[in-house]
């Protein structure tokens, strides 16, 4: 699954934003069959910094290329303060850590070198979810942060996880992957079906190839 959504250039001096994206230098063969999918891919991304929100489904059997398919897609946008969040889903059984693919994605890019920046906007917007991310904080911090998260529950997490992605959501680009999307958990499917409710995206179901259909989803200011 792919999200794309305006997103503000934040980082400071350097005019990096938080979810800096840097590209990979590689050729991934196998999309040459895909021109047609891919051209529906970058579409929904000129529709996205447009102004013009989208969630486009794209999902398909092990194999078929959905991940190459995505990785040509991003290595093919030229987009100034473009900002990129890939998180992975994993098939679980018994009790998960809600929306665990979020928080998982987000600590991965706390420890990289713009980390602290993002750390100090979910501060600010979403304190429940850097809650989740302890093992990034110190001492001093989780002190900080215990008394803006006494009541815990899905609800205020919901709230703030998209108030922090409509605020980080401005004048770039921003691109929220969900890999192996059909193993998310039911609190993962509430929170993004929340930011289609609150992005208020137009669904796009016609990006197809192959024995090959995986969920993207395009949205923008």
């Amino acid at each position: 699954m792919v999200t794309v959504l305006e997103c503000h250039r934040i980082a400071k001096a350097a005019e990096i934003s938080i979810l800096h994206y840097r590209p990979r230098v590689q050729a991934f063969p196998v999309c040459n069959e895909y021109t047609q999918e891919l051209a529906e891919l970058q579409r929904a991304f000129q529709q996205a910094t447009n102004g013009e929100r989208r969630l486009v489904f794209l999902q398909g059997e092990q194999g078929t290329g959905k991940s190459a398919l995505l990785d040509t897609f991003l290595a093919k946008i030229h987009h100034p303060g473009l900002s990129v969040l890939r998180a992975r889903c994993v098939q679980m059984r018994g009790a998960v850590e809600p929306f665990l693919p979020l928080p998982e994605a987000l600590e991965r890019r706390c420890r990289e070198p713009y980390g602290r920046l993002l750390i100090e906007h979910l501060s600010h917007l979403a304190p429940t979810w850097l809650y989740q991310l302890l093992n990034v904080l110190d001492s001093d911090e989780i002190a900080m942060l215990l008394p803006k998260v006494s009541h815990i529950t899905t609800g205020p997490m919901l709230r703030e996880g998209s108030d922090f992605f409509e605020k980080l959501c401005n004048n770039s680009p921003f691109i929220l992957i969900l890999d192996n999307a059909h193993w998310c958990g039911a609190f993962t499917r509430d929170f993004l079906n929340f930011l289609m409710f609150v992005f208020n995206c137009e669904i796009i179901d016609n990006c197809q190839l192959p024995a090959l259909r995986r969920w993207t989803w395009c949205t923008a200011n």
